[in-house]
């Protein structure tokens, strides 16, 4: 856990912005400015936070939630607690929320995605990493993507992570009131949740190995819950770029089948709507031509619809 604050940590101490302030007046948002100011020069986690947290009470805006987050973050990479980690979470989605651009929830969502990285939850790292890098070009956490997609590869997923990921919910009660310098609020909307499952198949096959047994077997230990009762899921079989584009894209379909049939009737997965695609070769997430490119492609999509 040590190693994965460490790298988090380092990447978060050097985004700390002061930007600007919404939902408050002229002269609260100056005052909470100052504030901020402030508690950037503090070295006592204490008195550091309780100063955000002031400046927090005066201004609930991006910058001060964001500014408490990292806060938060910084000082559970130093102690290694769970408890202040998972704290630091709600003030991302509390910056998320109160973002007046696309940049800003970048950097909100970067932040949900290393604080789902100390609970060991990949996927919903990976979903948030990459919603960040939509919003916020950045090479570190580029790599902090590429990193644990290749762990989940490597470790398999489990039904927790699964069903949490696919549970994911960004939406706002509230939204932000923006400053005139920002303009207007041009915010795209989040796209639901979704997945990807290295499921294992016999080779140049529908046919699931054992390995691919397991992972789905997860899969469906997480759609046997009651918040996926009644819920619309889509399977989406994907290939590597081997073989003709036409071949892949049946074998892909017919792959996303076999995940349904076996959800269906070997896991009796009968309180979810399932829906299959078949996509090929088209959407690669490495363009790469190395085994471990080809292995990453190949995979099962999961998706709330």
């Amino acid at each position: 856990m040590k190693r994965i604050f460490f790298f988090t940590g380092c990447f978060l101490l050097i985004l700390v912005p002061i930007l600007h302030a919404q939902q408050c007046d002229q002269e609260s948002s100056a005052a909470s400015k100052m504030l901020l100011k402030t508690a950037q020069d503090k070295d006592n986690f204490s008195e550091k936070e309780n100063i955000i947290q002031n400046a927090l009470s005066l201004c609930p805006s991006f910058d001060t939630n964001y500014a408490l987050a990292n806060t938060l973050f910084e000082h559970a990479s130093a102690i290694e607690s769970d408890e202040l980690a998972l704290k630091a979470t709600q003030f991302f989605k509390d910056a998320f929320c109160t973002a007046c651009s696309e940049k800003e929830r970048g950097l909100a969502l970067a932040g949900l995605g290393q604080t789902a990285i100390t609970q060991n939850q990949w996927h919903k790292a990976v979903y948030y990493l990459k919603l960040s890098i939509e919003r916020k070009k950045d090479s570190n956490i580029e790599a902090l993507l590429h990193r644990y997609e290749e762990k989940i590869v490597q470790t398999g997923s489990s039904a927790d992570d699964i069903a949490e990921t696919l549970s994911v919910d960004l939406a706002c009660t509230n939204q932000p009131h923006c400053t005139k310098s920002k303009g207007a609020l041009l915010i795209r909307p989040i796209e639901k949740p979704s997945l990807n499952l290295h499921i294992h198949f016999q080779y140049n096959s529908d046919k699931l190995d054992e390995t691919g047994k397991l992972e789905a077997q997860k899969l469906a230990q997480a759609l046997s819950r009651k918040n996926f009762e009644n819920k619309s899921i889509a399977l989406i079989g994907h290939t590597d770029s081997r073989g003709s584009r036409t071949y892949n894209e049946e074998l892909s379909l017919r792959r996303a089948n076999a995940v349904r049939d076996f959800l269906v009737f070997q896991e009796e997965i009968n309180n979810t709507y399932i829906r299959t695609e078949g996509h090929g070769e088209e959407e690669p997430l490495r363009k790469g031509h190395t085994e471990e490119d080809y292995s990453l492609n190949r995979r099962v999509e999961v998706s709330i619809q």
